[in-house]
């Protein structure tokens, strides 16, 4: 990838992920030793291009209207909360990271900087 890599989440013995910028997702699966951009919607949902936030920023939850409440998981699946739907979500209290947030069957992939 030509984009720049921050964080290395190992899932199993066999499966890391790595995240960067851009929403870049990539799993290294150390039996084939290959590199791949994540496809696989069993592990991560289907989700559009990665929203970005910084430092305390805000992330628009306009796509879960009409959705009583959004879940918000790590990237290694782990539930870390639940809210309810508002205009947006303050990030200032989540570790850098990539978050998929789910509501019905909408999702959206955040990445806090």
């Amino acid at each position: 990838t030509d984009k720049i890599l921050w964080s290395v989440f190992p899932v199993d013995s066999s499966t890391v992920y790595c995240v960067g910028t851009a929403g870049t997702v990539l799993r290294l699966n150390r039996t084939t030793t290959s590199v791949t951009e994540d496809s696989d919607s069993r592990t991560l949902p289907s989700t559009p291009s990665a929203t970005t936030v910084s430092g305390d920023g805000y992330v628009s939850l306009a796509l879960f209207r009409g959705e009583e409440t959004v879940d918000v998981y790590s990237l290694d699946g782990a539930w870390v909360m639940g809210t309810s739907v508002q205009e947006r979500l303050p990030m200032s209290g989540f570790a850098p990271g990539v978050y998929i947030l789910r509501a019905g069957n909408r999702s959206m992939k955040v990445v806090k900087n």
